[in-house]
């Protein structure tokens, strides 16, 4: 069995014939992002399929990663647990430092403010 029989995508990209290829391909999309935490990213081209972690607020360049058929279900959810792994762990780096960020610019607002009563804080 090959990696697109295991994921049900039949014949590069279909789950029946009725569906075209890129209703299958939005279809897997959509199952990738919401069936992982950090909303991961899915495609898929001749050779295979490959996801990536997302971190919404973070300009990082998270790693891809690629799976060339055949590859199995263990392949794909060890791919996919690390991707969405990453994502998580970039989201919270990145969010944590916008809340530390807004936390010290409170603090300064705070200080600011006592200093204009004439108050110490």
């Amino acid at each position: 069995m090959d990696g697109r029989t295991l994921l049900g995508i039949g014949s590069y990209g279909r789950f029946s014939e009725e569906e075209t290829e890129e209703k299958s391909i939005a279809l897997l999309e959509k199952w990738v992002f919401r069936g992982t935490k950090c909303g991961c990213i899915f495609g898929i081209n001749e050779n295979g399929v490959y996801v990536g972690g997302y971190a919404e607020g973070s300009d990082a360049e998270l790693p891809i990663y690629t799976l060339v058929y055949p590859f199995t279900l263990e392949e794909w959810t060890e791919a996919l647990d690390h991707a969405d792994a990453e994502g998580i762990e970039e989201w919270d780096r990145a969010n944590d430092q916008d809340l530390a960020r807004l936390i010290d610019e409170k603090e300064e607002e705070i200080e600011n403010m006592y200093k204009d009563f004439g108050e110490e804080g």
